[in-house]
């Protein structure tokens, strides 16, 4: 089987090789350079796919955007946990048009409380250490984490009056895309479009 440098070679004038004492070496010179050039450009291609396919590294804790509103939280990543939660208070479900809603608030590390109101989309099951297992609101919201944009990422709602940070990330988000250094903090900048498709 002819490789590309050998099919380019075919395609030479014979007239430049017939009765030339030197064709041997010039086609041995013609090929090696020909597979130069082929591996550069499959250099090019190999890491053109490695840089399309980077991953972002986060720390430990990060900043993450919430969206409608922009809000700014401190979110703790968790790879224990499959999905992402957030941490607030006085929450209450109504019924809106035949369809189940639920009023919350929560106040972020730095900044005023915020009142927010969102369909529920599901109800999870969340297994708790040392306790039963509690049925949480499952929300869908906008969320950046560094240059990630997810505009419809399921969050369930828990009261949490104690915990440190406003929000869990878990594994379901970073699957694929972050790599964690637990060294680090806030390792991120917010730099997603500010949009959601969530009014």
């Amino acid at each position: 089987m002819l490789d590309s440098s050998e099919l380019w070679l075919k395609h030479l004038n014979p007239n430049m090789l017939e009765g030339n004492p030197h064709s041997r070496f010039f086609k041995f010179f013609i090929k090696i350079f020909l597979l130069q050039g082929l591996c550069l450009i499959n250099t090019v291609f190999c890491l053109s796919a490695v840089a399309s396919n980077e991953k972002q590294v986060i720390g430990w804790v990060e900043k993450v955007q919430l969206l409608p509103g922009a809000i700014t939280v401190h979110a703790k990543i968790d790879t224990g946990a499959d999905n992402s939660s957030l941490n607030v208070n006085e929450i209450t479900e109504y019924i809106r048009q035949g369809e189940s809603w639920v009023r919350f608030s929560f106040a972020p590390k730095f900044g005023e409380a915020v009142t927010m109101k969102r369909k529920v989309y599901r109800y999870a099951r969340v297994k708790q250490k040392a306790a039963e297992s509690q049925e949480r609101p499952v929300i869908l919201l906008g969320v950046c984490l560094g240059g990630l944009y997810q505009p419809d990422m399921e969050i369930n709602l828990t009261d949490r009056t104690n915990f440190k940070y406003n929000m869990l990330i878990g594994r379901s988000v970073l699957a694929g895309r972050f790599i964690i250094d637990p060294s680090l903090t806030y390792a991120t900048t917010l730099s997603c479009p500010q949009t959601s498709t969530h009014e």
